[in-house]
């Protein structure tokens, strides 16, 4: 919502088309981060002494991003096994960098969910290559090693996915593409530098 408590131009639009939106705080943000001013960093657990390696807490915590992407699954569970609901179809859109992160890598872990439709990622620049320091909300233990971003996108296949970023041209999308050619779903995959809200709200609609 907008500081005067109507909804933003993106939100008020998939309304106004008749489609309900649900919105989430994910762990440590929203509300639930007033008293830290935004977590801006991971809290980080243990022997500071020991925090230099990754092994030390990664190897037996989650990490903050993978409890967000938890967040993410819970919703998307409550809402398609919710029988009051009787949600007819599911969509997952992010409008920024970091929630399109969430919204991917939970997409990954839902299978084939016949309730789960098209998935929105307004990735922008972001790359978990970028990340620097174990205590930024986007680190994950080998998230780079395994493909980053297209790693990710690879892995939703074949479930139809746009995604949005000026670092996604075609020529460096190939483990995405290979994986969506391998399942003969090419066309579920979009692929777009730039896109505006009308668009979007076209394919969500297709």
């Amino acid at each position: 919502l907008d500081a005067e408590g109507n909804f933003k131009a993106n939100i008020g639009a998939l309304a106004k088309a008749g489609y309900s939106v649900m919105s989430i705080d994910a762990f440590l943000t929203g509300e639930a981060a007033q008293d830290r001013d935004g977590v801006v960093k991971a809290p980080l657990n243990g022997d500071r002494d020991l925090i230099g390696v990754s092994g030390f807490t990664f190897g037996y915590n989650r990490s903050l991003f993978a409890k967000r992407v938890h967040d993410v699954l819970t919703a998307i569970a409550f809402v398609v096994e919710n029988a009051l609901w009787d949600a007819k179809k599911l969509h997952l859109v992010s409008l920024d960098e970091e929630g399109s992160l969430l919204a991917l890598a939970a997409r990954t872990q839902c299978g084939e969910e016949p309730k789960l439709g098209k998935t929105v990622a307004m990735i922008g620049q972001a790359e978990f290559a970028k990340v620097r320091e174990m205590d930024d909300p986007r680190f994950v233990p080998g998230a780079e090693k395994y493909g980053d971003v297209r790693g990710l996108i690879a892995l939703c296949a074949p479930a139809p996915v746009m995604v949005v970023g000026e670092t996604l041209a075609k020529a460096t999308m190939s483990p995405a593409i290979e994986a969506y050619l391998a399942h003969d779903a090419a066309k579920h995959l979009e692929v777009r530098s730039k896109v505006d809200g009308a668009e979007v709200m076209r394919w969500l609609g297709e």
